[in-house]
């Protein structure tokens, strides 16, 4: 009873291990595609950062020319003194203020907008304190403008900017490095994250379909050979217990009815059985003895009459020998009739 109650307690519903089976399909494939969406919007993410860091360092290289045109056409003109060398002196001015606003949007770190605004701060005192005064002072004839001492402060706040700059395109750089190994390593995770989910579901599903067909195919396949037994007379046919509530339902009404055929074809032979076994003894005991007597008082007939006619003798002899046939004939009926079960397999 106890190991009955335990086979029943270890079945398994068709329905549930379906809804099982498809949920764990499902999570895996779920998890899989939430890896590749989440790898997908890193790269998007990795690939904006990288355009930022981009158009950073290309801002930064216009400041840095900028910077350039203002110290190389402020040391011409101080050198020479032609109008004609403050063209980009003058136009770099124009331009700054625009460029100075593009170059701190452009920055893509709390840490890089500060030294971009101290690089401006230091672009504007110096050419504001520096610059301009210096090429004012040039114009109206100072000498000590064109001297070495004020070329060399100039050269000095310029070589300073442009170290600044230096370091923050420098710092932009390593950023951009950065960004592009994250983002090659993330890819990589997630690659190995995505086939790692496909290789579950799929193996997921192999498994699942080898425990179909071992628990719903090959017992529906024994079901049915079993059936094809049933129908071809073998009534001892049952079919094994199964571990899916479905199938081992499907078994014990396929059990119940061979055994209710078998006893019901049980029934119906013992009945016929009692049917040849009263029709022989009726045979027997009943027509069998009439003739019998029929036959011994035709005889006694006979020798009664010793001196009949040749046709009273004869008629005799025919009603003798008619009897005696129609006894052995009864004897041959009555002996044919045998037992049933003698000629059913069970």
């Amino acid at each position: 009873m106890s190991t009955q109650r335990w086979h029943m307690s270890r079945r398994l519903g068709l329905t549930s291990l379906t809804i099982a089976a498809g949920g764990l399909l499902a999570l895996f494939i779920g998890v899989a595609f939430a890896v590749l969406l989440w790898a997908i919007d890193d790269a998007n993410s990795s690939a904006s950062a990288r355009k930022a860091s981009r158009t950073a360092l290309v801002e930064a290289g216009t400041m840095q020319q900028l910077m350039l045109d203002i110290e190389t056409g402020q040391r011409g003109f101080q050198i020479t003194r032609r109008e004609e060398f403050l063209q980009p002196w003058n136009a770099a001015r124009r331009h700054l203020a625009a460029e100075e606003r593009r170059f701190t949007q452009s920055t893509t770190s709390a840490g890089q907008r500060r030294t971009a605004a101290q690089i401006t701060q230091g672009m504007n005192s110096f050419l504001n304190d520096c610059s301009i005064p210096l090429v004012e002072a040039v114009r109206r004839g100072d000498r000590a403008a064109s001297g070495l001492a004020a070329t060399q402060e100039g050269k000095r706040r310029v070589d300073a900017l442009r170290a600044r700059l230096d370091q923050y395109m420098a710092d932009e750089r390593a950023q951009l490095s950065a960004r592009e190994d994250a983002a090659g390593a993330n890819g990589h995770r997630a690659a190995v994250a995505a086939g790692v989910g496909l290789a579950a579901s799929t193996a997921l599903v192999a498994l699942f379909t080898v425990l179909q067909h071992r628990a719903v195919v090959r017992p529906v396949r024994g079901a049915a050979a079993a059936a094809q037994r049933l129908a071809g007379g073998d009534l001892g046919i049952r079919i094994t217990p199964s571990r899916v509530a479905e199938v081992d339902a499907l078994g014990t009404s396929f059990n119940t009815m061979a055994a209710s055929l078998q006893d019901s074809r049980r029934r119906i032979v013992r009945s016929v059985e009692e049917v040849h076994r009263r029709t022989a003894r009726d045979l027997h005991d009943g027509a069998q003895q009439r003739l019998v007597s029929l036959m011994i008082g035709l005889r006694l007939a006979q020798e009664m009459l010793p001196g009949a006619d040749a046709s009273v003798t004869d008629l005799l002899d025919q009603s003798i020998t008619d009897a005696q046939a129609a006894i052995d004939e009864l004897r041959e009926l009555a002996r044919g009739i045998y037992p049933l079960s003698l000629s059913v397999c069970f």
